[in-house]
């Protein structure tokens, strides 16, 4: 009777082990502590930054010029001779798969909203936009807020998109002569971002 009961338990055993190291191999956190590569096309050479999500490696061409700093959390862009002008590349978990819909554009708007710094005055949403591009074959919503700050207007985007139960947030704040400039060149390097 031992014998009988202990190959099933020797079976069972030994698929929970199989589905473990299955799902072991599931997506964890983007590690932004970026790398650096290039690729080639038509003899044109492109810089790469490398990111980590586990065993996957995500790769991204940043506007030229740009300058960079990342660490394990997120990572920060700085353009060049624009001063008080930034884009910053950070994630959210979610506890599930969560559509960005127009129905999350209430959600969104708020979360917006939380990400302007204290002490600023004059808030207001500038506009809202479900799908100005895709990444990752994925939709995004983009929230435009307006603030002033020490006597200085500013413009920050926050661009969406989920992956899965991860959010990726893509922020994008300048002073508001040269948002136009700074948005267009960010917001327009995202669509190289590939999960290789």
């Amino acid at each position: 009777m031992r014998t009988t009961s202990a190959v099933p338990r020797l079976f069972v055993t030994t698929l929970c082990c199989a589905t473990a190291l299955f799902c072991d191999t599931s997506r964890g956190a983007i590690d932004f502590s970026p790398t650096t590569a290039e690729r080639t096309l038509e003899g044109s050479v492109f810089k790469q930054l490398i990111f980590h999500e586990g065993a996957l490696a995500i790769a991204y061409e940043p506007p030229p010029g740009w300058r960079y700093s990342g660490d394990r959390s997120s990572i920060v862009f700085t353009p060049p001779d624009i001063p008080s002008a930034r884009a910053r590349i950070d994630e959210v978990e979610l506890p599930a798969p969560q559509p960005l819909d127009a129905t999350a554009g209430a959600a969104l708007q708020t979360q917006a909203l939380t990400l302007v710094p204290p002490g600023a005055e004059k808030i207001a949403v500038v506009s809202e936009e479900q799908n100005p591009i895709r990444i990752h074959a994925q939709p995004t919503y983009e929230v435009v807020i307006g603030y002033q700050l020490y006597a200085q207007e500013y413009r920050l985007s926050v661009l969406y998109v989920n992956v899965g139960t991860t959010q990726l947030r893509f922020r994008i704040l300048a002073r508001k002569e040269n948002f136009d400039q700074v948005h267009r060149l960010f917001r327009g390097s995202l669509c190289s971002l590939q999960w290789l």
